[in-house]
């Protein structure tokens, strides 16, 4: 015999029928979908107009950050209003908002989520950008990932480290500069 209720059970002949008096009935429990999850991330924060809630992303997904563009597998934060698609790395989430950079000493930078103009150019790089980046009071803009970029690296086929330059030292030389493992111009 199957429990449909707390009212009656059903028969042999499926009619309802109500329990005797002092008789107990099994009631099949009921299901309740858990309450959302907290927002990790008030409303109106500073990366986006919506709260922000974990999400998991596998990389068939296809979803990239809307920080550093990089795409995202495994867990990040994001937006669950539909069509939104404003999802961001934890890592991104805890970047700085104010740094100073090496690159530009003269003043603090500032994380901008978009540029008043549209694009920006990139005083590391060179490229164009037109979403999150540093930017000072005098217009110096970085990426995000030229920003985070280490001041020194160890190759392999050098001994010493190597330091990031950002403005080219040997402009001035009159012969070209070659670099040693790929042996191409560098400009």
């Amino acid at each position: 015999m199957e429990v449909i209720g707390i009212n009656g059970v059903a028969g042999e002949n499926g009619a309802t029928q109500m329990p005797k008096r002092g008789e107990l009935v099994a009631t099949k429990p009921q299901r309740k979908n858990p309450p959302p999850p907290p927002p990790i991330a008030a409303a109106n924060n500073f990366y986006h107009n919506h709260s922000l809630y974990k999400h998991t992303f596998k990389a068939k997904d296809h979803i990239s950050c809307k920080i550093c563009s990089k795409h995202i597998s495994g867990e990040a934060y994001g937006c669950n209003k539909f069509l939104c698609k404003f999802f961001i790395h934890e890592s991104c989430f805890r970047i700085p908002k104010q740094i100073k950079h090496p690159s530009h000493s003269t003043y603090s930078l500032t994380l901008r989520a978009h540029y008043p103009s549209g694009k920006f150019i990139c005083n590391a790089c060179g490229g164009t950008g037109d979403a999150f980046h540093y930017h000072s009071v005098d217009n110096f803009d970085l990426h995000v990932n030229c920003a985070a970029l280490p001041d020194y690296v160890k190759h392999s086929n050098h001994t010493n480290r190597l330091k990031l330059h950002y403005d080219f030292p040997l402009h001035r030389e009159s012969s070209a500069v070659k670099c040693k493992i790929i042996n191409n111009k560098v400009e």
